[in-house]
């Protein structure tokens, strides 16, 4: 039995739930059409969609849609303040006295001004798990001009995705040798990313990407945006990410207008014995996997679709999934069963 869950529906016991990203993301459809560039610790508020890393104490990623419509409202910043994130375990997140001193503006990911539309949507983008530290400079003169950029491509496209996050790139040092150095500030020990990227993608026109990396310091006004353009690729090797464009590439040649079980060749059997317990979390709409128990996870990547099946028992042979969803069968503990890709 499949049931769909949105903010309305409360938990129930069930075999299978799927949750549609037109469900998670409440304004105008879907923040992310063609998949998301990972699948770890995935949250959504009312303006983005977003990837927390709890080691480095920001966002991996940040993604959102905009549109004439986002951008315009009356809303006002004047009535935001950046606050915790409190779904975000206390351990994980970090405090606004985390950048009191530091000598680092609480840069947002997913911009205040991209989101007018809504009182709420605006003030969702001054969770401190959507800001991370950034210079002063930068994040008042040429990431803003990067900012605007973005929202100027809403005058020659209906839709515009963009996907934002921070880099931790190697340098070379003295001895010849590559390390990854970074700052963190404040007692939570909050990362400095040494570079930000911003991919955008206008709907239905990939061959109009974009992807640019800033270097986390001050930057000449006078160098023009265009020299922090990089290929795609140079982005996914640095983030470890996988973005829209690509998943598109893959797909549209060979399966333009396909469903996506009929890419995956994923089929779910009726779940007979399967004794399953489904949790939501509707003041975040968390999908992260909460509790103890073995946890099969098929997380579909297209974007059409996220399906979450929590069991005691995993019995594998109920699904195929061709590449991908791989599990041990050998090992009986606890804390096998999780696959993703």
């Amino acid at each position: 039995m499949l049931a769909v869950i949105g903010p309305q529906i409360r938990p129930i016991s069930i075999s299978v739930h799927v949750v549609s990203p037109v469900q998670l993301f409440d304004f105008s459809g879907a923040v992310m059409k063609y998949g998301f560039p990972s699948l770890a610790n995935i949250k959504t508020r009312e303006s983005y969609v977003t990837s927390y890393d709890p080691r480095t104490r920001t966002a991996s990623w940040v993604i959102e849609r905009l549109n004439p419509l986002s951008l315009s409202g009356s809303s006002d910043r004047k009535y935001c303040d950046f606050k915790e994130d409190d779904s975000i375990h206390m351990f994980h997140r970090s405090t606004n006295a985390d950048f009191k001193g530091s000598g680092f503006d609480r840069g947002h990911l997913a911009a205040a001004a991209n989101h007018k539309w809504s009182q709420k949507a605006m003030e969702d983008t001054f969770y401190l798990s959507n800001v991370a530290p950034q210079n002063p400079n930068l994040n008042q003169n040429t990431w803003n001009n990067l900012e605007k950029l973005c929202r100027s491509l809403t005058k020659r496209y209906l839709n515009v995705y963009v996907c934002t996050g921070p880099l931790y790139l190697p340098r070379q040092e003295a001895d010849g040798k590559l390390y990854v150095r970074y700052q963190v500030i404040g007692r939570n020990h909050v990362a400095v990313p040494t570079h930000f990227f911003k991919v955008s993608l206008p709907d239905d026109k990939d061959d109009d990407l974009r992807s640019y990396v800033l270097p986390n310091e001050p930057i000449d006004d006078k160098v023009p945006l265009e020299r922090f353009l990089v290929p795609i690729e140079t982005v996914e090797r640095a983030s470890g990410l996988l973005f829209v464009p690509n998943i598109m590439k893959r797909t549209k040649s060979s399966a333009a207008g396909c469903s996506i079980c009929e890419l995956s060749s994923c089929f779910l059997f009726p779940a007979a014995g399967f004794k399953v317990e489904v949790q939501t979390r509707p003041e975040t709409r968390d999908l992260s996997l909460m509790g103890s128990g073995r946890v099969l996870v098929l997380l579909l990547v297209s974007g059409l679709c996220v399906v979450v099946i929590r069991m005691e028992n995993i019995l594998n042979s109920y699904f195929r999934q061709d590449g991908l969803l791989q599990s041990d069968q050998s090992d009986p503990g606890p804390s096998s069963g999780i696959s993703s890709t």
